[in-house]
């Protein structure tokens, strides 16, 4: 039976149903009420008709009062008998007395006349109301079934009573005439309760007829949505995920309908989704039947096998024959396996496609047993993990090899290292270790760029592989360091011999594009087991043996001795007074003052770092300043040096009231931290000194990264703080960076001022870089002058400021203040510089 059928039957018979039920319990109540509601309307009957019947008697007192005054005041019978006949004619009168005042019955209205002369007993006689007659009811007369009813009223003249009268009314006809009419009221209420059943019987068959055509209505509207989503629930069984079902309420079967097409299209485009995930991803799923030894597959794996779906191998042995033959066995172990443990299985196997193109897959899956535990299916997936396994074998490369030389990195280095001291243990042999560093390679990239220095490092990397045996290793470390491992040598000659290879291969010219380069290296050589037995040991004896060639004029070799080591010994326990120098306030600094060649005042003082230790002793400069360099503890250190040199400058202009400068020399490192400006601009704020009092110094080495110094110089620029390049023309100097940069000083070095007077380039150099200077509008600061001569030749080309022995050597805080009060003292409080005036002439 159809949907809509049976919901039109279900609610034709709950709509009749309730129907006849409320037909039947009116019929109930009608007809239990019926005779007492018909009993009720005879009695009101009645009793309106009693109402009507005493007003009619009223009436019928006054009149008859009136007619009867006179007979009887004149007592004459006949008459009254006549006018009672009169009255009879029109009412029904049973009897009719006329009495005197003392009840005495005059006549009874009939001509015979018996009752003449009796008197009633009727004590109301007497009292009846002379105005207003009585209407009343008598008793029976002995053997009537029924009284009567009466009416009493005076006969009066001049207001004074005469007489009474009394009518008794016969009953019979006014219970006849409510009788008759109760009888039309029953006959009338059969009538209705005839037409009562016939209208019900009709409203019965009119409400089964609306309840049958408003059911089939309401549940062919109810039941087609449902209907609509039953077929919306067979095509989507079928796949057919984009059907919409038709939205046409929007009731909770609307709703319905919405959520069914809302989880319709979510299911499909989730499958969409998935079914490219699993197309990008290069997995597909499949079915085994063990029984019918039989495939069922996804979309997808055609994609992964590159054949047609219909092409896809159908048996455990068609799909063995397109797997490599190294790994077809473990894949038709999949099927005979026992599962009664673990019903899950894996496994990675090479596919040879159609195309010719081979695949590595990965299958994954689990096991559906019989009750008698025999495999029944297989179900699982298939996936392209091709791309992965290169993926991971290209991170086992990254991971192993140096990415631009193709050379094995460190950590492959030190298991390659280790694999030789055992191959070395095992047969009484020796391991040769190289450590090769490029020289001035730093230079190269820094004004050729990093893409010339990549490529200059790989074709280093291939003429040192070319070097060795196949059985020695090559490796980059990294920057421009190398090391050679050097299996199964005889000696420390064998060693050598190769660091002559790698210097004699090397030394030829590399072509870079249109530039022709020289590259040369420094090697250190240690030995397995004379020197060392550890990796990270003999690593380290390499690398110190390699500073020694780079101390001792680089492009050579040196093996690593003891000598070396205990160096290297005394180098730590330096880097370990360094690290606490900062925090025992060891670290002081010197000043030297700065002279204007022309007037000798003193304009500034150049701040040098110095180290004394505890015990009062003064460390060089030269031992310490490299270590903070390569420790990275010049940031720190240089924070310092540049909130103490602020310090002392305060207090001096304070203390002195001379307008001086101070100027801090920044390494590279230093200038490099992004830092710089806020420690500047902290020092300059909690000491009070101008900006334009404090000079920073800079090598030309530091403006070689232009973008990054730049920026930081413009910001120290912005802040007013002078900028100055330190040892100008010892560098790879360029005019570029003259002109790009906001230098405000140049500073000539001593190597240069010291030949002014004996050598004529060295003079022609130090007059142009003064000319270059001046018209560049920058000023100039010579170093090193020790003699007057080389201040007159200064002066004479135009330096502006000069420092140096001449003027006086470096001194701390308390000799710089007794050197400054001697001077002034010497010149009556002026403070200039004696010498001077020798330079004028």
């Amino acid at each position: 039976m159809r949907l809509n059928t049976r919901y039109a039957l279900y609610l034709s018979g709950a709509l009749l149903s309730g129907a006849l039920l409320m037909l039947l319990m009116v019929g109930v109540l009608l007809v239990k009420d019926g005779d007492q509601f018909r009993i009720r309307l005879q009695k009101e009957l009645k009793y309106h008709l009693i109402l009507d019947q005493q007003e009619s008697l009223i009436t019928t007192a006054e009149y008859l009062g009136r007619r009867l005054f006179n007979p009887l005041h004149q007592l004459d019978i006949s008459t009254l008998n006549r006018e009672i006949e009169e009255i009879r004619a029109w009412l029904p009168v049973r009897r009719f007395e006329i009495v005197d005042l003392n009840g005495i019955i005059l006549t009874d209205g009939s001509r015979e006349n018996p009752q003449y002369g009796q008197h009633i007993e009727d004590e109301r006689i007497g009292h009846f109301d002379l105005i207003c007659p009585h209407v009343y009811s008598f008793p029976g007369e002995s053997g009537a079934p029924n009284g009567g009813i009466g009416l009493a009223f005076a006969i009066s003249r001049d207001a004074k009573p005469a007489g009474y009268a009394r009518v008794v009314l016969s009953e019979n006809a006014f219970n006849t005439s409510v009788e008759r009419i109760a009888s039309l009221l029953q006959t009338m209420w059969s009538s209705a309760l005839d037409m009562l059943y016939t209208l019900g019987l009709v409203a019965g068959l009119g409400a089964l007829l609306i309840a049958a055509a408003f059911s089939w209505l309401f549940s062919r509207r109810l039941s087609a949505p449902l209907t609509e989503m039953s077929l919306a629930a067979r095509k989507f069984a079928d796949g057919q995920l984009d059907y919409v079902i038709p939205l046409n309420s929007q009731d909770e079967i609307g709703e319905l309908a919405g959520s069914l097409n809302t989880m319709a299209h979510q299911i499909w485009k989730s499958g969409r989704l998935l079914g490219k995930a699993q197309e990008m991803t290069g997995v597909g799923g499949w079915e085994f039947d063990a029984l019918l030894d039989h495939f069922d597959w996804t979309p997808q794996v055609s994609h992964i096998f590159r054949v047609a779906h219909e092409m896809l191998p159908s048996t455990r042995s068609s799909l063995a024959a397109m797997v490599h033959a190294e790994e077809r066995s473990a894949l038709l172990d999949i099927f005979i396996a026992d599962y009664s443990q673990n019903p899950n299985f894996s496994l990675e196997f090479r596919l040879l496609r159609h195309d010719g193109e081979q695949r590595t897959l990965q299958v994954l899956g689990e096991v559906t047993l019989g009750e008698d535990g025999q495999l029944q299916t297989l179900i699982g997936t298939f996936q392209d993990i091709t791309e992965r396994k290169q993926a991971e074998e290209h991170l086992r490369l990254l991971a192993s090899f140096d990415p631009l030389t193709g050379l094995p990195n460190r950590a492959l280095f030190k298991d390659r290292l280790s694999h030789a001291l055992v191959h070395a243990d095992r047969n009484h042999g020796q391991v040769g270790l190289l450590f090769i560093d490029l020289d001035h390679f730093k230079t190269i990239n820094d004004t050729l760029g990093h893409s010339f220095g990549d490529e200059l490092l790989k074709q280093v990397a291939l003429r040192l592989d070319n070097t060795v045996r196949e059985i020695d290793t090559v490796a980059r470390l990294g920057g421009d360091e190398f090391t050679i491992i050097l299996e199964n040598v005889r000696s420390g000659n064998h060693a050598a011999m190769v660091a002559n290879k790698v210097i004699e291969a090397l030394a030829p010219a590399v072509f870079i594009g249109s530039h022709e380069l020289y590259v040369t290296a420094s090697i250190g050589i240690t030995m397995y087991p004379a020197d060392a037995i550890q990796v990270e040991t003999l690593l380290r004896n390499a690398d110190t043996a390699m500073y020694r060639a780079k101390d001792e004029g680089r492009n050579t070799f040196r093996f690593f001795t003891r000598e070396m080591d205990e160096r290297i010994q005394v180098r730590q326990l330096l880097e370990r007074s360094l690290h606490n120098a900062l925090q025992k306030d060891e670290f002081v600094l010197y000043y030297q003052p700065q002279i204007d060649v022309h007037s000798g005042d003193i304009v500034g003082f150049e701040a040098l770092l110095r180290w004394r230790r505890e015990d009062g002793t003064l460390v060089s400069p030269v031992e310490f300043i490299p270590v903070l360099e390569e420790t990275g503890m010049i940031v720190e250190v240089g924070a310092w040096v540049i909130a103490e040199a602020c310090r002392w400058l305060a207090e001096w202009r304070n203390v002195h009231g001379l307008e001086a400068t101070v100027a801090v020399n920044l390494s590279p490192r230093q200038f490099r931290d992004a830092e710089l400006s806020s420690i500047v601009a902290l020092a300059l704020h909690e000491t009070g000194l101008p900006p334009s009092a404090l000079d920073l110094e800079i090598t030309e080495s530091s403006l070689v990264d232009a973008p990054a110094t730049l920026v930081t110089m413009e910001e120290l620029r912005r802040m007013g703080v002078g900028l100055a390049i330190d040892d100008f023309g010892t560098g790879y100097s360029s005019l570029s960076y003259l002109k790009r940069f906001p230098i405000t000083k140049l500073k000539i070095d001593q190597s240069f001022v010291r030949d002014i007077t004996v050598d004529e380039d060295g003079a022609a150099i130090v007059s142009a870089i003064i000319s270059l200077a001046h018209i560049l509008q920058l000023q100039v600061v010579a170093e090193g002058v020790e003699k007057i001569e080389e201040l007159g030749y200064l002066r004479r080309h135009g330096c502006n400021y000069v420092q140096g022995y001449l003027v006086s050597r470096p001194l701390d805080e308390f000799a710089l203040a007794e050197w400054y009060n001697s001077l002034a003292n010497s010149l009556v409080g002026q403070a200039r510089f004696v010498p001077f005036h020798l330079a004028r002439n």
